[in-house]
């Protein structure tokens, strides 16, 4: 393992001034994750060993305590066994304009409010953008009306004021790979702490590959890995493909997993892949549909929500 280690830094070191940052610190990623792997299968998996811990985390539940990180959601929190778990890659599919990035917000606004540090990277909108969001959620306040400046200083001020304890970062990346959103990530967790990652959106990583189906590859790769070493949730918004438009109407408010753009290997890296649907301009366009079409440990439903078109915030 040690001469593993030497051979791949000094190589990397060769290339090192060739190469973008992100597609350096990409390849150290994949690398030093294999290697971890390696070095788990080495550690002691007895049985014993795995009840002791087991006893642990069950005493823990048992007393309440729960590893998972709320949705705020409660039917969506008993589908999941209490919540989004650590660990899992969370993608969440819709059509354009169905609400990826105010549901994908939600999450983060939820999670947040009950004290869960979060870390939203906005890869297509304005931080500003995703503030004026926030800022809707927190006073109830409709977002056009925000955007033009028609409210009541009294009541903004006290959104602040909120919005100020919440442990929820938001970053805007212009453009990054999935190298540059573990880097950025790591660094929050060391300096903050991390239960809750968001990546707006999975489309918009540019990391390099010879064609898009092993680009998304090695995005969904390096997503999951940044679950497993930060140990906290990862969840990326993903765009439909149009096929689902193609059905029978009766069939069309039903994503299936291969609904997703490129899906072979999303569908193999995420543990949780959940559909957004909705008929944005039907009479009851605030009416959603969130169907579980995947989840590696447990069942699958659909929940209904609500849309407030208003706020853009989703509700129960």
């Amino acid at each position: 393992l040690q001469r593993q280690v030497y051979t791949f830094t000094y190589d990397i070191t060769q290339t090192i001034f060739d190469n973008e940052p992100g597609q350096t610190i990409g390849e150290s990623l994949q690398f030093f994750s294999d290697l971890e792997t390696q070095l788990q299968q080495k550690s002691d998996w007895k049985l014993e060993t795995l009840i002791k811990r087991h006893i642990e985390i069950m005493n823990d539940r048992l007393e309440g305590k729960s590893n998972g990180v709320p949705s705020g959601f409660k039917d969506l929190d008993y589908m999941l066994g209490n919540g989004f778990q650590r660990k899992d890659l969370v993608i969440i599919g819709a059509r354009p304009s169905v609400g990826k990035t105010s549901f994908s917000l939600t999450l983060a606004y939820n999670a947040a409010k009950q004290g869960y540090k979060v870390l939203f990277i906005t890869l297509e909108m304005d931080e500003q953008e995703v503030f004026d969001r926030l800022v809707a959620f927190e006073t109830k306040i409709p977002v056009t009306t925000i955007i033009r400046g028609k409210v009541n200083e009294d009541i903004l001020i006290k959104g602040y004021n909120s919005l100020k304890k919440l442990p929820l970062l938001i970053l805007h990346l212009a453009k990054a790979t999935s190298g540059d959103i573990h880097s950025v990530a790591s660094k929050y967790k060391y300096l903050y702490g991390l239960d809750m990652l968001i990546v707006d959106y999975l489309g918009y990583l540019s990391d390099r590959s010879d064609d898009e189906v092993n680009q998304l590859g090695r995005i969904s790769k390096g997503l999951k890995t940044t679950a497993n070493l930060l140990d906290c949730v990862v969840i990326a918004p993903h765009q439909l493909n149009r096929s689902i438009e193609k059905r029978a109407e009766k069939k069309k408010e039903v994503p299936l997993l291969s609904d997703l753009r490129d899906s072979g290997h999303i569908e193999q890296d995420a543990d949780l892949v959940m559909f957004l649907n909705r008929d944005t301009l039907g009479q009851n366009s605030e009416l959603t549909t969130l169907r579980i079409g995947k989840h590696r440990t447990g069942s699958t439903g659909i929940i209904d929500l609500h849309f407030n078109s208003l706020t853009t915030k989703f509700e129960i």
